[in-house]
This record gives C-alpha cells, structure tokens and sequence, in this order.
C-alpha cells in the first residue's frame, strides 16, 4: 500500500530539479530576485535657511574661513599700492591692528631689559656663531672693541620699565658733568665720546644749558641734554657709526629665517664692510646701506619694533633716513 505522504515527498523533491532549457525562440521570463527595484518618484529636497549670514551650501573650508573673516576686522594689510619701508609699515601696523598699541608692556620691558643687559645677539653675533671663520671672528672683535661702552654692540634703548622724571636745574647740571659715570652714560646714549663731552667749561655749559631746554622750564631732563648733546658734538660721521651699532642690534632680532636669508645673502657682505669702519663708509654706499636695513627692519618682531619707535635711536633713523634715505 502506498502512502499518501511519500508521493508529496517525491513531488517535493521534483519541484527542487532544475528545469529543462526552454525550446528555441522562447525567452524564460526573469526571476524575482533579478527584477529591477521599483521606482519612487520623491520630492525635492528641502534647502535650508540661511543661518549666521551665510547658506549651508557655501560652507566649504575656504567660504567658512571668509564668512568668519567677515564677521570681524582684518588684520591683513595690503601693501600692493603702499611704501614697504619701515615707518610706513609701522604706521600701518599700528592703525590696522589696535592690539599693537595696547598690547601688555611686561614683554616690551623684558624684551628691552635682555637687549640692554647684553643678553641678545647683534646680527654681527649670529654670524660669528653660525659661520665665523678666525677672520670673520677678527673682524668682529676689533669692530666691539672700538663699541664696547655701547653695552657690546647692542642698541641704545631706552629703559622705559623705570622712567625718570628728574630734572635739574643749572647747578646741578653743572654737578652732574663733574661726574665721571654721569658723563660715560651720555656717552653711551649719545655715541659722542667722553673727550668731546669734557670740553664744555663752565661758560659753554651755561650756553649748552640755555639752548639744550627746549620747553623753556629752567631745568634739563635726561633727554633733553642727549639731544642737546648729539645736536652739539655728533659729527655725521659718528652719526651714522651709530647708526650702523643700533641697526646691528636690531637686525639680531629678526626672526631666525629672515636673518639666515640676509647672512646668506650679498647684501651681508656690504654689511661687513661697512661694519668694519662706519666713519669712513663713502656717501653713496651709506645710501645703498641705509635702503637695504630699512627693508629689514619691517621684519622685525612688534615688540622690538615699538621699543625702538619710542626710543631716541628712532630720532637717529629719521636723521639718516634724510641724509640718505633719498
């Protein structure tokens, strides 16, 4: 007797063989599972709104970057059309960026204090260390050693942590040139030597005194007597020896790339020449000098840049500025 269960399993089993080619010209119409996916037809997407005045589609790396750069001030300058000389950039500096001017002076003051103490290298000096053969090292020695009161080559600067506000009167002026420390400061400060200064006697100090009080008050202040000083004594030859000792003192504090470039540049032969003797360094070749420093000087860091714009040595840059500058 057959079972009735055992003919479904033989049915079940036919249904799993696979089926035989179809005859030819008959195509075998495709399976569910290779059916192409039906197709929707959905909306547009919806585009945002603008948000913090810019749309979300414009937010790429560089439009974000503009959008935040239009939210505030620029600090970038455009000197395409502008001088690039170092009082130019300066007053650029200071009108386009106000935390310039009102930046912490804790930093100016220890920037200054290091400079003065004779902590920073001169230009001179990162040469010596970097490439000095025993002539260039020479040279560079007998070059301080002629500059040695000027606090081993490095700027003038005044120490405007601890301003004075002393004054003195005839008399006291007349007392303080009678002091050995006193005048040797002057001397520092000014680059006139301690033989010129001596020379005033009593008569001639009287007229310096006159002439050298500039507000009329009756009294000297410690700036009024260096200009009053360098205005009398200074030849422009020491003006421009100088000169050259503060510009030294700068430009060793540009930054190590823009210094690395100069000294391996040929402009820095030149400056090795003149540095040897600034006093007999022919006009013309003050004038290419004094064009070629002005362009470093833009480099230099903020700090040092407005410790020397308040400084008296400023005054001096703007004297060979119009000497040789032209």
């Amino acid at each position: 007797m057959i079972d009735p269960l055992d003919e479904q399993d033989s049915v079940s089993d036919e249904d799993d063989k696979p089926l035989p080619p179809p005859p030819p010209g008959i195509l075998v119409p495709p399976s569910e599972i290779d059916l192409p996916p039906p197709e929707f037809n959905l909306p547009p997407p919806e585009i945002a709104s603008p948000q913090f005045g810019f749309s979300p589609e414009s937010a790429s790396d560089s439009d974000l970057l503009d959008a935040a750069g239009s939210l505030s001030p620029s600090t970038k300058l455009d000197n395409s059309d502008s001088p690039n000389d170092f009082k130019s950039v300066w007053d650029r500096r200071k009108s386009t960026d106000p935390s310039i001017a009102g930046s912490s002076r804790d930093n100016i003051y220890n920037r200054i204090n290091r400079i003065s103490s004779g902590k920073g290298d001169s230009l001179m000096d990162r040469y010596a260390d970097r490439f000095g053969s025993d002539l260039d090292r020479e040279i560079i020695v007998l070059r301080k050693k002629e500059q040695e009161d000027l606090t081993s080559i490095k700027p003038t600067v005044e120490l405007i942590s601890s301003p004075s506000n002393t004054e003195m009167s005839l008399n006291e002026f007349m007392e303080a040139m009678d002091d050995a420390d006193f005048v040797k400061r002057v001397a520092m400060k000014t680059g006139v030597s301690v033989d010129k200064i001596d020379e005033l006697d009593i008569d001639s100090m009287k007229s310096f005194f006159e002439k050298a009080d500039s507000d009329n008050s009756g009294t000297l202040d410690f700036d009024e007597f260096v200009n009053g000083i360098i205005q009398s004594f200074r030849s422009r030859d020491e003006d421009f020896s100088h000169f050259f000792t503060v510009v030294n003192g700068l430009l060793g504090e540009l930054p190590d790339d823009k210094a690395n470039v100069f000294i391996e540049s040929e402009g820095f032969e030149m400056f090795k020449e003149v540095g040897e003797s600034p006093e007999a360094t022919e006009l013309e070749t003050r004038g290419v000098f004094f064009k070629m420093v002005n362009e470093l000087l833009v480099d230099l860091p903020d700090p040092v840049m407005k410790s020397f714009t308040e400084s008296q040595d400023f005054d001096l840059y703007k004297q060979i500025a119009e000497r040789y500058g032209g």
